[in-house]
């Protein structure tokens, strides 16, 4: 799963890596992400609708969750691809 925070790369977690991972965002906010049983999914969120929460599990290439508000994406890329950019 690749973590984004204002369209920048924070982190990476593999599907495999079963754990809570909370990540703060640019406006004071934060998600937590949850990884388990080769899934992921944002288990809470302080973002007003938490829609990113009510979004639940994701574990196939290329399934996103996102935060509008904390401006944060979850997207799988299970085939290893990850994004480069352009320099």
């Amino acid at each position: 799963a690749v973590v984004c925070i204002d369209n920048e790369i924070v982190d990476t977690i593999p599907l495999d890596n079963s754990g809570i991972y909370r990540f703060e965002s640019s406006d004071g906010g934060y998600n937590i992400v949850t990884v388990a049983d080769g899934k992921a999914w944002v288990s809470e969120a302080d973002c007003k609708g938490k829609d990113c929460v009510r979004f639940g599990k994701i574990e196939h290439n290329n399934e996103s969750i996102i935060c509008l508000p904390h401006r944060f994406t979850v997207t799988i890329h299970s085939d290893g691809f990850l994004f480069r950019s352009e320099e």
